[in-house]
């Protein structure tokens, strides 16, 4: 074999002198091509679906391509991958390692010398490529039809959950809102984005306490909330799960939870970004003996920083706390969240933001577009 595919995940690439310069881990990864014959590799960034191109020193910049850049490279023990960058770059950086806490060879995945399939590749994204512009000229993004077959019975699953949650919270008097990608299929699609298979809600942390102790007091339900090491750490699962008859996998249908908090006066978004870089260095220095003991010890380290830009009273600003661990728009004004408005939402109503023009500005630009990027984390 003359070349092999390394796929890496929870990789954090880092410069000698220790900045960071593209930290993926608590992303989908990395996959290293790499040619065993002349110890040249090719750096394919799976979150963005880009190679990496180039690499700066000035302001640990990576920037991506469609395009493959080979480099040159050693491997040392422990899975570090060291590799030589070539001249020609402003103020490149002479050599950096991928420090990489798990990682496996596939086999199976075997590219010849003159990197034949990555040329297929390249060529059948060419004419995805062709294929999504002829379907964004001809329709507008908000009359995409919905998803069909497996994809679209995993969906409605999903909205079975949030409407039944939906009920639980109008029942008793509980605030939550829909947010992120569930926002932008209602207000764009009127339900899930066809190609979408999650559900986010977000609520305030006093209302997520009382609705995880009505769910946990609930006898025969077909639901149930569990905490996970998956961020974000608050889910509500579908205790029915959805069969793949073509691969016979199994797929448990589940909405995601994000706890919000009041903010206290005077946090700045440094202030939230400085403690955010230390939960997330004490998350991963949490011994993995298992997903209990992980999932106890993410939730005290949460806490323990919420506590630091918290407040008991309103004034006009909360934030998302770090059970997320994660800084895109990390708080909003009070106003924009509440009062809460109804919107459509597949076969029922749902409650989100008052602003929700504004929110989904902030967060995706021109909502009312295609995307550049389609389903970033698709199950199927």
């Amino acid at each position: 074999m003359s070349s092999y595919l390394l796929t890496c995940f929870n990789s954090i690439v880092k410069i000698y002198n220790q900045k960071i310069v593209h930290d993926l881990s608590n992303q989908d990864g990395l996959s290293f091509i790499l040619n065993e014959h002349n110890k040249t590799m090719f750096l394919y960034d799976i979150k963005q679906g880009k190679y990496i191109s180039k690499i700066y020193d000035n302001d640990c910049k990576i920037e991506l391509s469609d395009s493959p850049c080979s480099y040159k490279y050693t491997i040392k023990n422990g899975g570090i991958i060291n590799i030589v960058l070539e001249n020609g770059y402003l103020t490149p950086v002479k050599n950096f390692t991928f420090t990489i806490k798990n990682y496996s060879k596939e086999a199976d995945m075997i590219y010849d010398t003159n990197f034949m399939y990555i040329d297929k590749i390249n060529n059948l994204e060419k004419k995805i490529d062709k294929i999504e512009t002829i379907i964004k000229f001809n329709n507008p993004v908000c009359n995409v039809p919905k998803a069909t077959g497996i994809q679209r019975e995993y969906q409605l699953m999903c909205s079975n959950i949030l409407q039944t949650v939906h009920n639980i919270c109008e029942e008793n008097k509980i605030n939550y809102w829909i947010s992120y990608g569930t926002l932008l299929g209602a207000v764009r699609h009127k339900g899930i984005i066809p190609w979408d298979d999650d559900i986010d809600i977000c609520m305030m942390h006093s209302d997520l306490l009382k609705l995880i102790d009505i769910l946990n007091k609930q006898e025969n339900s077909l639901f149930y909330f569990a905490n996970t090491v998956n961020d974000p750490l608050y889910k509500i699962y579908g205790k029915k799960n959805l069969v793949n008859q073509n691969n016979k996998k199994e797929y448990k249908p589940f909405i995601d939870i994000f706890s919000f908090y009041f903010l206290e006066q005077d946090i700045t978004t440094k202030i939230f970004s400085d403690n955010l870089k230390l939960v997330r260095n004490e998350r991963k220095q949490v011994p993995n003996l298992n997903d209990d003991y992980k999932i106890k010890n993410f939730i005290e380290i949460a806490n323990k920083y919420n506590a630091k830009l918290m407040s008991d009273k309103n004034y006009g600003s909360i934030f998302r706390g770090y059970e997320f661990p994660y800084q895109v728009l990390w708080n909003h004004d009070y106003n924009d969240i509440f009062p809460l408005i109804k919107l459509p939402f597949e076969n029922f109503y749902v409650y989100a933001p008052n602003n929700y023009q504004k929110i989904l500005s902030e967060r995706y630009g021109n909502y009312m577009e295609y995307p550049d990027i389609f389903a970033r984390h698709r199950v199927f």
